[in-house]
């Protein structure tokens, strides 16, 4: 048979073009997982979870040997990719127990449910808009640091010659208010108050009357 009668011979058989159908023969899996922050073994394990799913009871049974064997990892990598996948509100596990023949009660593998989609993005937007605060925080901070360092540059230092009074009080006059907004905020303001006031003059000594 020459190779176009057998290529007409195989798309009369199969068709041209395989018709996929969303139920039967295939797992769904929800797009947002690939925008979840996973690493490629969540993926792998979240997609075989997909695959033996009970699509009426919404629950599935598996032991790490059996999910190592389908996805090429070792138990160990598997327990750790299943952490994973509960961290990101994708999976919920809980333990079961098995009776053997003698009446002794052992523990079974995990009962994993498929938890909806939009609670992970939900949780993962979450952590994205925590995270942005701390970042604009940190660098609130570090902006008032950078002020504060300049302006203890502009003090006079301890232990330096006298600097004439007019220069010290446009010194002081000009650290004043990054002094005051610095005290406004709680993280600092113990640092500001004792480390950035002005120096006080010393007081004359005491003249007894005779």
């Amino acid at each position: 048979m020459g190779g176009r009668a057998y290529r007409r011979c195989d798309v009369k058989k199969y068709g041209l073009y395989f018709k996929r159908d969303p139920v039967k023969n295939f797992s769904p899996m929800p797009n947002d997982v690939f925008y979840l922050d996973l690493s490629y073994g969540a993926i792998a394990i979240y997609g075989y979870l997909m695959h033996i799913e009970d699509r009426k009871a919404f629950q599935s049974y598996a032991s790490y040997g059996t999910i190592g064997r389908a996805v090429k990892m070792s138990a160990n990598t598997v327990r750790k990719y299943v952490s994973e996948l509960e961290e990101k509100q994708l999976i919920r596990t809980e333990p079961t127990t098995v009776t053997t023949r003698d009446g002794r009660k052992r523990n079974g593998t995990l009962r994993y449910y498929i938890r909806p989609i939009q609670e992970a993005v939900d949780h993962y937007q979450k952590q994205q808009l925590c995270q942005l605060k701390v970042d604009v925080e940190r660098q609130r901070v570090q902006a008032r640091l950078s002020r504060l360092c300049a302006a203890q540059e502009l003090l006079p230092a301890v232990g330096q010659p006298t600097n004439p009074p007019d220069t010290v009080k446009r010194r002081v006059k000009a650290v004043r208010p990054v002094v005051e907004e610095l005290a406004r905020d709680e993280s600092i303001a113990g640092e500001s108050a004792g480390a950035f006031a002005a120096p006080a003059r010393p007081q004359p000594p005491a003249v007894r009357a005779v």
